[in-house]
């Protein structure tokens, strides 16, 4: 099967997985693994060291995915594989699934107040009010542009990690607020694009406050050493009353 396949991906010359990254059809958002940048599945979503059925920081919430311990499940070097992701996901989702069924079974539901609900509805539909604005796909390019050159994806340093966060910054303060929708689908769009800019914001913070090397996915030029001894950890992060992560 694989060897029948190669032939027929050989035919195209455009193909992204004979390693021409040209391809008009494929378009990653911000390339890396989880360790590094962002990519995988649910990439930053953290539930604790020895939780076993995806539970979030939410209530109520929970996830399934390549990413979901901040990491892959092979840790930060590890081997891709035909089926690598779907095998793990679908047992995940199975914990998950069964978790968050016992979790409504026992929640109490509380009434939302028209106001608060009429305050969501304006903040989500927000990108469909501007007349002028940004579009999600051409900021998903810009993002694109930020954090898939080698230099911030693959051989990070102080200098090349602390330009990529202040062109972020600059989009979550003037591009993510300016997103335009023309219709529902485009609504989507542009949240996820929001979100998109906040996780690489996030990943950037974390991979400069990690002053060493670690794996394969993860590698400062200015710190070329493991160092188990400072950074065997997790850098979590939260929202503090200013709104800024800590």
């Amino acid at each position: 099967m694989r060897s029948a396949q190669s032939v027929q991906w050989g035919k195209n010359p455009r193909e992204v997985r004979m390693g021409k990254m040209i391809s008009p059809y494929v378009r990653f958002d911000a390339p890396g693994a989880a360790v590094g940048m962002c990519l995988h599945l649910a990439s930053g979503v953290f539930c604790g060291m020895d939780d076993q059925d995806g539970a979030t920081s939410i209530p109520g919430l929970f996830v399934a995915g390549d990413g979901t311990h901040l990491t892959n499940p092979g840790g930060g070097n590890y081997k891709m594989g035909n089926g690598f992701t779907s095998c793990f996901v679908s047992i995940e989702g199975d914990h998950a699934g069964k978790a968050a069924c016992a979790y409504s079974d026992k929640v109490v539901l509380t009434r939302i107040s028209d106001a608060n609900i009429a305050k969501a509805k304006d903040e989500i539909e927000q990108p469909l009010t501007l007349k002028t604005g940004f579009s999600p796909t051409w900021a998903r390019d810009v993002l694109q542009g930020v954090m898939a050159p080698y230099w911030v994806m693959k051989n990070k340093s102080e200098a090349t990690l602390t330009a990529a966060l202040t062109q972020v910054e600059y989009m979550q303060k003037s591009v993510a607020p300016r997103l335009l929708a023309r219709n529902g689908h485009g609504l989507r769009l542009c949240h996820e694009m929001k979100h998109k800019i906040n996780a690489c914001a996030l990943k950037l913070r974390a991979a400069l406050a990690r002053k060493e090397s670690r794996g394969a996915n993860f590698y400062r030029e200015d710190y070329p050493k493991r160092n188990d001894a400072e950074w065997s950890k997790y850098i979590l992060q939260h929202k503090g009353p200013d709104g800024k992560p800590r």
